[in-house]
C-alpha cells in the first residue's frame, strides 16, 4: 500500500495478545532506517511488553529513536481498538488517536520527525513469538489525507 510523499492515516481496528517478550506491531518502513511504529501490549518508554498499552515509536535516519506511550489499562485482547494514526509531513508529527466509547476520537500521542514517505510493509508478530501470540484486524486502511484542522 503506498503512500506518496505527503500526509497519510491510518485506520486500524485491531485486537491482539501478546506473551512477556512478545510485540505485536504495525510497521511503517521508510528509506534507509527510517522506521514508524505502532506497538500494541508494548511500552516503549521502558521498554518491555506491558498488556494493555499502545505506543508509538519513530526512528531517523541515524538510528535515534522518539518515544511515546499512548494508551494504557486498555483490554487489547476481548476489545477491538480502533486507532488512527496521522503522519502530517509539513509539521513532521505522526499522531495517535483513539476511538472512544462515545464514538469520539482522543488524542494519545504524538512524536516529532523528519520527513518521511513510506509504504506499509510489515504487520509484525515479533519474528521469535512464543505459542498463542497473534493479532487480527477487522480493518486496516491507509488513506491520503484530505482535511487538515489548524488552530490555536
Amino acid at each position: 500500500m503506498p503512500v506518496s510523499g505527503g500526509d497519510f492515516t491510518l485506520y486500524a481496528k485491531v485486537r491482539a495478545r501478546a506473551n512477556t517478550g512478545d510485540v505485536n506491531l504495525i510497521q511503517f518502513i521508510g528509506a534507509g532506517n527510517l522506521r514508524l511504529n505502532l506497538y500494541f501490549n508494548f511500552n516503549v518508554v521502558t521498554p518491555l511488553s506491558s498488556a494493555g498499552t499502545i505506543s508509538l515509536r519513530y526512528q531517523n535516519s541515524g538510528g535515534t529513536t522518539y518515544d511515546v506511550v499512548c494508551a494504557t489499562g486498555l483490554d487489547i485482547v476481548n476489545t477491538w481498538q480502533e486507532v488512527l494514526l496521522h503522519y502530517d509531513q509539513s509539521m513532521l508529527t505522526s499522531s495517535v488517536y483513539l476511538r472512544q466509547p462515545d464514538g469520539s476520537w482522543k488524542f494519545g500521542g504524538k512524536v516529532l520527525g523528519s520527513a518521511f514517505s513510506a509504504d506499509l510493509k510489515l504487520i509484525i508478530n515479533n519474528s521469535a513469538a512464543s505459542a498463542g501470540v497473534w493479532m487480527e484486524f477487522d480493518y486496516l486502511t491507509l488513506t491520503a489525507a484530505n482535511i487538515v484542522a489548524i488552530w490555536d
